[in-house]
């Protein structure tokens, strides 16, 4: 009987020993997983292959982007540029008798087109400054203050943007020392420019551009023409003549006509072409010293 009930009292003991080493068990287990960050688990996932799930980006809206530095947006050329195309045209170049035109034209109908005789010298090159200078003046009066000139002649792009700049420096000589042969029709052109807005753009010649054959047109019809009379040139193109040659004093001879018959009109008028006579004489001194 005695050892019946020390059976059942180390079976009781043994029962205790077994619940408080489970309890100690799960008490450690509990202080690790609150003591640690929290962690995804797949054991505490419905899907354990799957992470939890994160919250949604927001989208950027535009007003957000807006303020972000764009780059700049190059504008594209004015248009408020008028365009015109211009030609010189010389048959027998350099010949014996050349016959220079020139051409200028705005569009087809236009009231400012010019076809006519070139009034500098009979060359190709003398002709294209020319016609430059002639479609400047159009557009001036016509109350044109942006011009793009087409052209196929390098020479006079070149001419007015690189050359004159350099001979106006070197007292309008080339580099071998020699006179500019076309200096009077650049200084016309460069006269012409100031107060408008010109640009310069090359075209390839005879490439079927319609401006530039319609003046090329032009100029080869102006160089049949005769020149301008002088009488209809304004005194302003008059005055831009070339190779005007000054005549020295004592090479000016005054006509004056023979004593009409005793009058007090004839004796006045006499007078006055004598005085006009010394006039003219103090002038051409004057002239001469300076």
């Amino acid at each position: 009987m005695r050892r019946r009930k020390q059976e059942i009292r180390e079976k009781a003991r043994h029962q205790e020993d077994e619940s408080s080493s489970s309890d100690e068990s799960t008490t450690e287990t509990d202080k690790e997983e609150n003591s640690d960050a929290p962690v995804f688990r797949a054991s505490h996932s419905v899907f354990p292959s799957v992470p939890p799930q994160l919250p949604p980006k927001i989208p950027i809206t535009q007003k957000e982007t807006t303020d972000q530095p764009s780059t700049p947006c190059i504008p594209p050329m004015s248009s408020s540029y008028t365009d015109v195309y211009v030609d010189g045209a010389c048959c027998d170049n350099g010949g014996i008798r050349p016959r220079a035109g020139i051409g200028v034209w705005f569009g087809p109908g236009h009231p400012l087109n010019v076809s006519q005789r070139s009034t500098g010298r009979q060359t190709n090159n003398a002709s294209e400054i020319e016609a430059a200078t002639t479609a400047i003046k159009k557009a001036k009066r016509a109350g044109i203050n942006q011009l793009r000139i087409k052209t196929d002649s390098k020479v006079l792009v070149q001419g007015i943007q690189e050359w004159v700049p350099k001979w106006q420096e070197n007292d309008w000589k080339t580099n071998e020392n020699k006179p500019v042969k076309n200096k009077s029709a650049y200084e016309r052109l460069v006269k012409a420019m100031k107060g408008l807005d010109v640009i310069w753009e090359h075209v390839p010649g005879h490439d079927g551009i319609n401006g530039n054959e319609n003046a090329d047109r032009l100029a080869r019809e102006g160089a049949l023409l005769e020149p301008p009379s002088d009488s209809s040139s304004s005194s302003s193109e008059s005055a831009d003549q070339e190779d005007v040659e000054e005549i020295s004093p004592e090479h000016v001879i005054v006509a004056i006509p023979p004593p009409p018959p005793d009058s007090e009109e004839s004796s006045e008028r006499n007078q006055k072409l004598i005085r006009n006579h010394s006039k003219i004489q103090q002038i051409l001194k004057i002239k001469k010293i300076h």
